[in-house]
């Protein structure tokens, strides 16, 4: 089985380390696996690619704060990547997250879809489901559709438009008959229980799966009075 995972660092950051120890251990289980990313320092090794300059993000940063639309642009980063998936052929694509200017996340879904590819997306924060913001807090709108935000700057950092119902269709639209072809996995029950809920991603195969814990550096620790307590060494 070959894998390709994409990621906005790597492997540097919390998400950055996780594509790491999931490539590892990958490898070492007999498959085959690449991870593409955009942001931070090129890393040289085997089977990573770095999909976007810095240069080039930061202007496709602040022309998003322009139109309003967080998620869109990139289109040379963006057909970059979509160009190794074609070379690499992978049998899943597993996306984490991608919200750092490096790709224009309609469009890779879209063509991911439409090019029937078995996908897996990690849900490490709410913005695939919400289309906007990384953290909905007490709003609900991303349930009906959002528009007239009431933290548009604070969501999208936009300085002038509210394009929160655009991004919000634009991203229903991408997954959009993806089917048993995608699944959704989320770093925790919570986050589980609000993704279903969402007219972008209601109807998929939803499940939890938890962050790995390296257990050659926390233990557990028998003298703790706290049920399955860990203890760092």
């Amino acid at each position: 089985m070959k894998v390709l995972q994409v990621n906005c660092v790597y492997p540097n950051g919390s998400t950055g380390k996780i594509v790491q120890e999931i490539h590892k251990g990958l490898l070492l289980n007999g498959h085959e696996s690449v991870v593409c990313y955009g942001r931070g320092k090129k890393c040289l090794q085997s089977g990573v690619y770095k999909t976007s300059l810095e240069i080039y993000s930061k202007v496709n940063n602040l022309l998003s704060r322009v139109t309003g639309m967080a998620y869109g642009g990139c289109r040379i980063s963006t057909e970059y990547l979509i160009h190794i998936i074609k070379k690499e052929k992978p049998d899943i694509v597993h996306i984490h997250c991608i919200n750092n200017h490096f790709v224009n996340i309609y469009r890779l879904i879209h063509w991911l879809n439409v090019h029937k590819i078995k996908t897996i997306v990690t849900l490490h924060a709410e913005f695939m489901y919400t289309a906007n913001c990384s953290h909905a807090f007490e709003c609900n709108k991303w349930m009906t559709g959002c528009g007239r935000c009431p933290r548009v700057k604070e969501a999208t950092k936009s300085l002038f438009f509210d394009k929160t119902a655009d991004s919000f269709s634009k991203m229903k639209k991408a997954f959009d008959g993806f089917g048993n072809r995608l699944v959704v996995t989320s770093v925790s029950p919570w986050v589980l229980e609000r993704a279903v809920k969402s007219p972008i991603l209601q109807g998929f195969s939803h499940r939890v799966v938890y962050n790995g814990v390296d257990t050659t550096v926390f233990k557990k620790y028998p003298e703790s009075n706290i049920s399955n307590g860990y203890r760092l060494y």
